[in-house]
């Protein structure tokens, strides 16, 4: 028993031990930087404005015109804007904070090192800046005469050259392959006559494999030699429609009907497009378009592309692939909901693998300057209603949804008309947020931002696109120029008074309490090392309201040992051992330390968490400090004393 409860002893010695060391690598400043495998790198303690000076603004929001249920979120948008801009200039530390009161939303900004308000005021701004912009089209580019004739005699010289070593390979001067070392050819790969270079597809669709082309294609890129390598045939491809009729509780879905009202509703549908006479095709695009619950329904009719049978759920695609073309299914559900589909038809996807010997060609493109080759358009962020994340009710994946005002709407709809197969880029705050490109003219007033995005990165940026869309505007209502409250000498002279009042409270100690004091004075040592610690890795950003809860929070650290060594002097003038007298002095002292303590915290949680900036930093520290008081206090201290409870020192040393 005696070797367990030192082997206990002992472990909780190395364990506070190696906890002291760590705070004060943690507390070392101009530590040796770890980057360099030399030591610990040094972790700066965070000061408030009242230590370093900078300025202070709070902004007002006015969400008069947004819903109840959005206008947190608004408000969080305009933070997340506030905070890029000042990030941009490189302002160390800023603190932005968002707060309610009463019916009013605010935004606290503190910016330290910043001291003219008019400098802050200019960095923020006011409104956030959503812009929609497209590429620069290169037919509207004015070449000079210069630029024009050097861009046709480029191009003639690299059309003879592709002509001409083209003669020579068929008339057997040069092999393809020779050639194509030569002039660093390339392989395509395998193509189709959907992919990208459906042209060199249809011209080599009638060789036979190994052949070269006998003549020289041109496309965008410049004069091209080809040669047929390769060909397969892949697995068949679908192309159709399709109305989804979700309900609650389905995957993804925002529907409210039941269950058995969708698939009644789905069956109605079917009914109805078999009865009628129309053109089937038109008139199931129009069916789902009215009726569909798929996000992309409003503007792409429900049109579902090519798409191959691993594309879409096992459910979804077992019943499309065996369909007839121009056929409708029945009600086919999934975890989405209820489907009907159209299927306009079917093919195998065979494609063709290529080699290419490509002679480059200048095009106006060429004179683009691409450091900025986007142009303004008329729709910004006052035309934009709302945005939202939403999911692809085939794949699952996040989008964001756009919904335009009326003549957003109209302006969208001629932008999207112009730059089919092009980019359309979206703008915050003049940094490029998506680019997503355009399939087809949309006229529907809304859109769908499809990308390769997580849940949290679809949500970011629809909290963006909405806090320059949504009419929150903001207006500073108080503005302060902060200097260092202490000042340089003040700095100085108050830490000589806490220096020397901590050395009073220690002399104190040691003269009351003799060596139960000295332990407190090392346990008080161990308490400052692990605060300033957790001070620098939270980090704590400190105040002079926070310092003053340090302060207390050390007095209440000295106050527990007091309780513990007064219980431990009765119990000694009791006649008991000194180890009995130390156990029994914890013990009893342990109850008002733990009360006392506990109602301290639940003042500190109030403070934090209803008061202002101010209050919550002295909330924080204060209760930071009474948390690790109470592990110093009552840990370490016991088992110090334990641990010299053993040396051979007179009882009147410790009474």
């Amino acid at each position: 028993m005696k070797m367990t409860k030192r082997l206990k002893r002992n472990l909780s010695l190395a364990g506070i031990f190696l906890l002291v060391v760590l705070a004060v690598l943690i507390d070392i400043p101009n530590g040796p930087d770890i980057k360099t495998k030399d030591g610990i790198s040094e972790i700066k303690l965070h000061l408030g404005l009242d230590f370093q000076g900078g300025t202070h603004l709070t902004y007002q929001a006015d969400v008069s015109n947004v819903d109840a249920s959005d206008r947190a979120t608004a408000v969080e948008g305009v933070r997340d804007v506030l905070e890029r801009r000042i990030n941009a200039f490189g302002v160390s530390e800023p603190v932005i904070q968002t707060s309610k009161v009463d019916s009013d939303y605010r935004v606290l900004i503190e910016l330290p090192g910043i001291t003219d308000i008019d400098e802050a005021t200019k960095m923020i701004g006011e409104t956030p800046l959503l812009e929609f912009k497209e590429q620069i089209d290169p037919e509207s580019i004015e070449l000079t005469e210069d630029q024009k004739n050097e861009m046709n005699n480029f191009n003639t010289e690299s059309k003879n050259n592709a002509e001409a070593l083209l003669s020579d390979i068929n008339s057997s001067v040069i092999s393809f392959d020779n050639a194509f070392s030569e002039n660093s050819g390339s392989d395509l790969d395998f193509i189709s006559e959907t992919s990208p270079y459906s042209d060199f597809y249809s011209s080599l669709s009638s060789l036979e494999n190994g052949q070269v082309l006998d003549t020289v294609i041109e496309n965008q890129e410049g004069y091209n030699i080809l040669k047929r390598v390769d060909s397969r045939d892949t697995e068949k491809q679908v192309e159709a429609y399709h109305i989804l009729i979700a309900y609650e509780g389905a995957l993804r879905s925002e529907a409210t009907r039941s269950k058995n009202e969708a698939l009644e509703l789905a069956k109605n549908l079917r009914s109805d497009f078999l009865l009628s006479s129309r053109d089937r095709e038109e008139y199931f695009k129009e069916l789902a378009t009215t009726n569909s619950d798929d996000p992309s329904a409003a503007s792409g009719a429900g049109y579902l592309g090519w798409f191959a049978k691993g594309d879409m759920v096992e459910e979804f695609s077992n019943v499309v692939f065996d369909m007839a073309d121009s056929d409708v299914s029945d009600v086919v559900e999934t975890d989405f909901g209820y489907h009907i589909i159209y299927k306009k038809a079917e093919k195998p996807l065979s494609e063709i693998k290529v080699s290419r010997i490509l002679f480059q060609k200048k095009t106006e493109y060429n004179y683009i300057d691409y450091s900025n080759p986007w142009i303004n358009t008329q729709l910004s962020g006052k035309n934009l209603e709302s945005a939202s994340v939403t999911f692809d009710q085939m794949t699952g994946e996040p989008s964001v949804s756009l919904v335009f005002d009326t003549e957003g709407g109209e302006l969208f709809a001629d932008i999207t008309e112009r730059n089919v197969g092009k980019q359309v880029a979206i703008f915050l705050d003049g940094i490029i947020i998506s680019a997503p490109r355009v399939d087809e003219p949309i006229t529907s007033g809304s859109a769908v931002i499809n990308g390769t995005f997580t849940v949290s990165e679809a949500k970011l940026l629809a909290m963006r696109l909405n806090s320059g869309a949504l009419p929150v505007p903001i207006s500073l209502i108080t503005q302060k120029n902060i200097g260092p409250t202490l000042g340089s000498v003040s700095v100085e002279k108050s830490i000589k008074a806490f220096i020397f009042g901590i050395l009073a409270v220690a002399l104190f100690m040691i003269v009351v309490y003799k060596v139960p004091g000295i332990i407190a004075n090392l346990s008080l040592l161990f308490y400052a090392l692990i605060v300033l610690a957790f001070y620098k890795m939270i980090p704590v950003t400190l105040t002079l309201a926070g310092a003053t809860g340090f302060i207390l929070s050390i007095g209440m650290a000295v106050d527990a040992n007091v309780l513990i060594f007064e219980r431990m002097k009765e119990e000694l003038n009791n006649k008991k051992s000194l180890k009995d007298a130390i156990d029994s002095g914890f013990n009893r002292a342990w109850t008002s330390i733990r009360d006392g303590n506990i109602s301290t915290l639940i003042t500190c949680f109030v403070l934090y968490t209803f008061g202002t900036s101010v209050v919550k930093g002295f909330g924080l520290t204060l209760g930071l400090g009474v948390i690790i008081s109470m592990f110093t206090s009552y840990t370490v201290t016991k088992i110090l004393l334990q641990l010299i409870s053993n040396l051979k020192i007179s009882k009147k040393l410790w009474h």
